[in-house]
């Protein structure tokens, strides 16, 4: 159980991080994996997303269009 918070914790601060570190661009940590995939993979489809994470499809919708919102 000791393992299991201390990996929530530092989660917790690298989504801190993330979060510090993109605020400039107005992203957030939950934006970070979308904008690594799309730079691994020009043109990817948003159905090819849906393979990628395990995320119900509005909330990457969501993502994705904010993504656009903000010229990504």
């Amino acid at each position: 159980m000791e393992l299991i918070k201390w990996l929530s914790v530092a989660d917790r601060h690298a989504k801190m991080y993330l979060d510090h570190q993109l605020s400039p661009f107005h992203l957030n940590s939950s934006h970070h994996m979308y904008v690594v995939k799309i730079c691994e993979n020009p043109g990817i489809t948003q159905d090819q997303f849906f393979s990628f994470f395990y995320k119900n499809p509005s909330n990457v919708t969501r993502a994705i269009a904010h993504l656009e919102k903000k010229d990504f």
